[in-house]
C-alpha cells in the first residue's frame, strides 16, 4: 500500500462512506459532522463541494442518478445534483439506537445499513430498505456501532464490523431473497488497541479494515486469517473506496482527533494498492 496523495485544501471532522461511481468515473463521500457531500472526479483531480441540509452519515448509488443517504433515522433519495432531496423512509428510533451510521448497496436494489446503540440496554440493529420502502430488520437491537457493510465476490456472505464489539462478523447471504443467516465471529481485533471502522472487500475477496484511533489499514483473507497490517499517517482513518481500476486505486476518509493536532488528521488520502 503506497499512499500517492492527500486531497489538497480538504480537512473533514469524521469523513465517511466513500464510494465509486464508475460511470461517473468520481468517488463520493461525506463529513458526518458537517452538512456536505464531496466528489472527486480521479482522472482530473477535481475535488466538488456539495452543500445540504442535514448531515449524512452514508452514501449510496443505487442506479444511474439516484442516490441514497442516512440522517438520522431517515434514508432520503436525491440526484447526483444534490439540490433537492425526498424522504425514503422512518425507521422506528427504538431499533436504530442514536442514529443510522455506515451502509452499502447490494446490487439487489436494496440499501442495507446499521446504526449506533444509544446505550448499553438499547442497541442497534440491520437494516434493509428495498427500493418500494419496505423495511426489514435483521439483529435487531444486538449491534453496538454497525460500520462497514460490504460482500464476498460471490455474494455469498455479508460482512459488519461492530466497532464497539471488536469483531468483524460473517453472514450468510441469499441472494434470491436479500435476506441474512448463520451469523458467525469472522475475525477479532481484541489485541488491538483501536477499533476497526469501515471494511472493503477487493476483488480477491480480501477485506480492508481500518482500525480507529490506531493509524492502522489492516488486510484480514476471505478465510478469516490476518494478512497485513499498514501504518497509516493518521489516526483515525474511517473507511475505504476503490476505484474500477482493477481495484488498484483507494480513497480513504479519515476523522480529526481528539488527542493530537495534525494535518494528516481529517485529511482525504489516494493510495495505490501495489
Amino acid at each position: 500500500m503506497i499512499i500517492k496523495k492527500k486531497i489538497k485544501n480538504l480537512f473533514l471532522e469524521l469523513g465517511e462512506s466513500p464510494i465509486w461511481v464508475d460511470h461517473l468515473r468520481k468517488f463520493y463521500f461525506v463529513d458526518i459532522k458537517n452538512p456536505k457531500i464531496y466528489s472527486y472526479q480521479l482522472s482530473e483531480s477535481k475535488l466538488e463541494t456539495f452543500t445540504i441540509p442535514f448531515t449524512s452519515s452514508c452514501i449510496v448509488n443505487t442506479r444511474k442518478n439516484l442516490f441514497l443517504l442516512a440522517s438520522g433515522n431517515k434514508i432520503y433519495k436525491t440526484n447526483s445534483e444534490f439540490q433537492e432531496f425526498f424522504e425514503l423512509c422512518t425507521i422506528n428510533q427504538k431499533y436504530v439506537g442514536t442514529r443510522l451510521n455506515d451502509g452499502s448497496y447490494d446490487g439487489l436494489g436494496n440499501l442495507w445499513v446499521s446504526g449506533i446503540q444509544s446505550n448499553d440496554r438499547n442497541l442497534s440493529s440491520i437494516f434493509k430498505i428495498s427500493s418500494d420502502k419496505k423495511i426489514e430488520i435483521f439483529e435487531k437491537n444486538n449491534i453496538k456501532l454497525g460500520n462497514g457493510i460490504d460482500w464476498s465476490v460471490d455474494k455469498k456472505k455479508m460482512y459488519l464490523n461492530d466497532s464497539k464489539a471488536k469483531t468483524t462478523y460473517i453472514f450468510d447471504f441469499d441472494t434470491t431473497n436479500s435476506r441474512l443467516s448463520n451469523k458467525k465471529n469472522f475475525f477479532d481485533f481484541k489485541d488491538f488497541s483501536g477499533e476497526p471502522d469501515g471494511l472493503t472487500v477487493d476483488n480477491n475477496g480480501v477485506l480492508w479494515i481500518p482500525i480507529w484511533d490506531q493509524g492502522l489499514v489492516t488486510t484480514i483473507s476471505q478465510n478469516g486469517q490476518f494478512l497485513n497490517c499498514f501504518d497509516f499517517p493518521a489516526l483515525r482513518p474511517t473507511s475505504i473506496a476503490f476505484a474500477n481500476d482493477n481495484k488498484n486505486t483507494m480513497l480513504i476518509t479519515t476523522a480529526k482527533s481528539d488527542s493530537r493536532q495534525s494535518s494528516d488528521d481529517g485529511s482525504v488520502f489516494l493510495v495505490t494498492n501495489t
